[in-house]
């Protein structure tokens, strides 16, 4: 995707979309506030790896790209400090993201370094795509109630904390014939999404032999069980 975002821009428009988010949340914890973690997020995206045409400086055999850009994030910001009073004013904006309260949404938690910050958004921006992709097969193909399990049992206790639904609740909610099809549903929906997920992480590395350590990573920055 990195690499054919050089020319193509509907790659461009995904890889920024899997990217603003982690740029922002290094930006909060790195003292920022909100208002000039929204402002340097565009302004970056748009000067450096647009307008500086970063793309056509990544090489795959020296390392991942969100190790690149994170170094090149911090490289922009110490110019920026450097020549802070002769670039007032004239920063470059991009329309990022689609949805104007998206940045509101994104706050890193506190105890996060900014690095660790910007790696832990990277995974979640990865894993909530392959939620949304999930959802939206389920919905497509008449899957509703595999979704129905799989996000009250498993989605909202990692994601919110809640505690998850009951075998028994999921009966009543999806006029399932017993707590057996729950589980069987349930089983079903985890590898669907399993599956999905490789998927939506084959899209984001050079060698299909580093899927399952990405996967791996995501677990780990997540706090997700396996």
């Amino acid at each position: 995707m990195v690499l054919d975002a050089r020319d193509n821009q509907e790659s461009l428009s995904k890889l920024l979309k899997h990217y603003w988010g982690p740029v922002y949340a290094y930006l909060r914890r790195d003292g920022r506030d909100r208002e000039q973690a929204e402002e340097f997020t565009q302004a970056f995206l748009a000067e450096v790896l647009i307008g500086r045409e970063l793309l056509l400086k990544v090489n795959p055999a020296r390392g991942r790209f969100r190790s690149f850009l994170l170094k090149s994030l911090k490289h922009y910001l110490v110019d920026v400090h450097r020549h802070q009073h002769g670039r007032d004013g004239q920063r470059t904006f991009i329309s990022l993201p689609d949805d104007p309260d998206a940045f509101r949404t994104i706050e890193p938690d506190e105890r996060d370094g900014p690095d660790q910050a910007f790696l832990k958004q990277w995974a979640a921006t990865v894993f909530g795509q392959a939620l949304e992709r999930m959802r939206d097969s389920c919905l497509a193909n008449g899957m509703e109630h595999h979704w129905q399990v799989f996000e009250a049992r498993s989605i909202q206790p990692l994601l919110y904390g809640r505690e998850p639904a009951s075998l028994d609740e999921l009966v009543v909610m999806t006029s399932a014939q017993d707590t057996s099809h729950i589980s069987n549903l349930l089983h079903s929906a985890k590898r669907k999404f399993y599956g999905i997920l490789q998927e939506v992480v084959s899209e984001t590395v050079d060698d299909p032999d580093t899927v399952e350590s990405e996967i791996d990573e995501l677990i780990r920055l997540l706090g997700a069980p396996s």
